[in-house]
């Protein structure tokens, strides 16, 4: 049996412990002497290309590398056949292909172990993101509510498990991938009603703004935008885009109108404007109401402020008496709350011009 206890030899699966051993087996020396052994003409050639080899084998065979036992049943072939008289070639040829055998399947371990390398920096990668996932999910999943939030604990626990997981790499690898996976799914849902809610606030919004404009659409301009100043239309993208491309010569309930149409909303918050106040008689009279006790307040204030200047000489008398024939013509629209919001909001503008006008004359 020349051959018979390397027959069946088969590397240790084991990752290697002794990296000189390896890089000594894979050195061009080791694969010089095989590929020139393999080439040799004749016995003698062959003989001495298996004693070369034969040495190097152990040495190999003589180290605590994983691959010592391999190494050493070599060694045991080459000296059988080193042995044999008279020496013949195919006695070397067996050995020589023997030795070959053993050489390619390192390579092939150190392939595979490359790509174990590679595999073990990916989970290391999917780790990391893991982790930071983690943290953001910890703050969002308490604000989530119903099968979502269940969804998101369980995501949760994937991570966790994932990343406690000791076992091989390819196990772990999976682990860490199906975790990612869960987590990118739930963000992915999170998102969508994160959009959703957003579309909602934003027609909600869009459906009062279109109300508060409506009722003002006669009066001034910067009455109209003083609307979108507000705390509860400032911040919404439909506001936002309005007064970028607000134009002065056109109410803003109308170009309110035309921007939702742009966007595919105008057929929605026309509907529920109609629900919530069309349809509402109560609400729309409630919201009538306090337009009609506002411009009454104005009223007031500037009847009180006429008394107060008639005190003043010459001049306030002038200014009061101006000030009361306007507010005489307010009064004649008591019925039209709109018209009687706009008259009022020119009275203002007039009265330090009166004032102008009055020192003047008197000067």
């Amino acid at each position: 049996g020349i051959g018979a206890a390397g027959s069946s030899f088969v590397l240790s699966p084991a990752a290697p412990q002794d990296c000189g051993t390896w890089k000594m087996v894979m050195a061009r020396s080791f694969w010089a002497l095989v590929l020139a052994a393999v080439a040799a003409p004749n016995a003698t050639e062959l003989e001495q290309a298996v004693r070369k080899l034969r040495g190097k084998f152990a040495a190999v065979a003589a180290s605590k590398s994983p691959l010592a036992k391999q190494a050493g049943v070599i060694v045991h072939d080459a000296d059988a056949a080193l042995a044999v008289k008279p020496a013949t070639a195919s006695v070397f040829e067996h050995v020589i292909e023997e030795q070959k055998q053993f050489l390619e399947n390192i390579t092939a371990r150190q392939h595979e172990l490359s790509k174990l390398d590679k595999l073990e920096a990916r989970c290391r990668d999917l780790e990391a993101k893991l982790l930071r996932i983690g943290k953001d999910a910890t703050k969002l999943i308490p604000k989530s509510t119903g099968a979502f939030r269940v969804e998101g604990v369980e995501m949760l626990k994937n991570i966790t498990s994932a990343i406690k997981f000791e076992g091989s790499t390819l196990a772990r690898f999976r682990l860490l991938h199906g975790a990612m996976v869960g987590a990118q799914s739930w963000f992915m849902h999170l998102e969508k009603e994160q959009v959703q809610d957003a579309r909602e606030l934003n027609v909600e919004g869009s459906t009062l703004l279109y109300e508060l404009l409506r009722q003002r659409k006669n009066l001034p301009l910067k009455t109209q935008e003083a609307i979108l100043k507000r705390k509860t239309f400032k911040d919404l993208d439909i506001t936002i885009e309005l007064t970028k491309n607000m134009r002065q010569d056109v109410p803003l309930v109308e170009q309110l109108e035309d921007l939702l149409k742009k966007k595919g909303l105008f057929e929605e918050v026309s509907g529920r404007h109609t629900k919530k106040f069309t349809d509402n008689p109560m609400k729309a009279k409630v919201v009538s109401s306090k337009m009609g006790n506002s411009a009454k307040a104005i009223v007031a204030n500037m009847e009180k402020a006429a008394g107060i200047l008639r005190k003043q000489g010459p001049i306030g008398q002038k200014v009061a008496e101006k000030l009361t024939t306007e507010l005489a013509k307010v009064h004649l629209k008591d019925k039209d709350i709109q018209g009687q919001l706009a008259a009022l909001d020119e009275v203002q503008k007039k009265i330090p011009v009166w004032m102008k006008e009055v020192q003047q004359e008197q000067s």
